[in-house]
């Protein structure tokens, strides 16, 4: 009978390659194979799969592919944005300052039940869970994040052990030390997420104040981008990036998953954003590179031209956050003062050097 079912054991090869063996011991001591097992497929690659197939099968139809982004990838994007306007803020202790003021006012002094300053959450309520719960693991490991850990964990080395301890430790502290403090308090109940398009954006005036431009904080990776959006998304990215023909006209004829990891190369350090991420600053450095640009293609030209090898120095554009740290000067010098009392150093930001590393 053995050597019968046995006879019956043939595999072809096709079969062989999406089925496998499972080696075991019985009670008995003797091994026992199990032939043509086959895995239980991933749910979350079986979901990609099937959505992947619908949308083939719709652009065969003459269907044009959806537009915009959706509720899931919109809460990630804009979880990601509060994450870096935190990190930015944290060295920026007027306007956190501000900030704070602003939502305390609106909620204490102006009558008629208008709750203005959107975007705080002051209960004191941290909003660490929820922007993970929004945008994924991925964000645990973001710059943004790891910038608000360690200062929290820097803060924590200074504070008494015991929280019963910090009101008599903040009373022999300077009001800079104070501030610093409130400054971190405010930035970690930040909360800007919004599952829309459409909606507002919390915290834009902030942003601005700061000078922030999320591509000092985020890439558009797989994980975090492209893998979400349709593949005319991320044609749509290269063209706005910058890529050669070649390079778009290569990832528009590739499938999805090949695409994105093509696309993911290209739009590495270029700078680009999607439009929920897009801010006053990001303008101001896509204009600056685009300047820069243009200046460097005539040399780089001629460098070609004579055909020379290069140094270790040579053809390197300068550093996208030099030219960031540029438009941002250039912004704060320009910008009209908000107030006629001039302030005082201790409300000055970002901080002043007060000889921590």
């Amino acid at each position: 009978i053995n050597e019968l079912k046995g006879s019956l054991e043939t595999y072809s090869d096709r079969q062989k390659k999406g089925a496998g063996a499972i080696l075991g011991v019985n009670h008995q001591g003797v091994l026992e194979i199990h032939r043509g097992m086959i895995a239980p497929p991933d749910p979350k690659a079986q979901k990609a799969k099937e959505k992947e197939t619908a949308r083939a099968a719709a652009v065969e139809r003459g269907e044009p592919e959806p537009s915009g982004f959706s509720e899931a990838l919109m809460r990630k994007l804009t979880a990601n944005r509060t994450a870096a306007l935190a990190a930015h803020l944290l060295d920026c202790p007027r306007v956190a300052l501000d900030l704070l003021c602003a939502q305390l006012a609106t909620q204490l002094i102006y009558r008629g039940g208008w709750y203005g300053a959107a975007g705080v959450h002051i209960s004191p309520t941290s909003q660490s869970a929820t922007l993970l719960s929004a945008a994924g693991e991925q964000l645990e490991t973001s710059k943004a994040w790891l910038a608000i850990e360690a200062r929290r964990a820097e803060l924590l080395k200074r504070l008494p052990e015991n929280p019963a301890d910090l009101f008599g430790w903040l009373s022999q502290q300077s009001e800079l030390e104070v501030i610093e403090i409130l400054c971190f308090c405010t930035a970690t109940s930040l909360n800007a997420i919004v599952g829309s398009e459409s909606a507002s954006r919390p915290l834009a005036a902030v942003e601005d104040a700061i000078g922030l431009d999320l591509a000092d904080w985020w890439q558009p990776t797989r994980e975090s981008f492209l893998n979400q959006v349709p593949k005319a998304v991320t044609v749509a990215a290269l063209q706005e990036a910058g890529a050669s023909a070649d390079v778009v006209k290569a990832v528009g004829a590739a499938k999805k998953t090949e695409a994105a990891e093509l696309a993911e190369a290209q739009l590495r350090d270029s700078g680009w954003l999607p439009a929920p991420l897009r801010g006053l600053h990001y303008a101001m450095n896509t204009a600056a590179r685009a300047k820069r640009s243009a200046k460097e293609a005539p040399a780089a030209k001629k460098r070609a031209s004579t055909k020379q090898p290069a140094t270790a120095k040579q053809g390197l554009p300068k550093k996208r956050a030099a030219v960031r740290v540029v438009a941002k000067a250039a912004a704060v010098g320009n910008a009209k003062p908000t107030s006629k009392r001039k302030p005082q150093a201790t409300e000055a930001w970002p901080f002043p050097n007060t000889g921590r590393p």
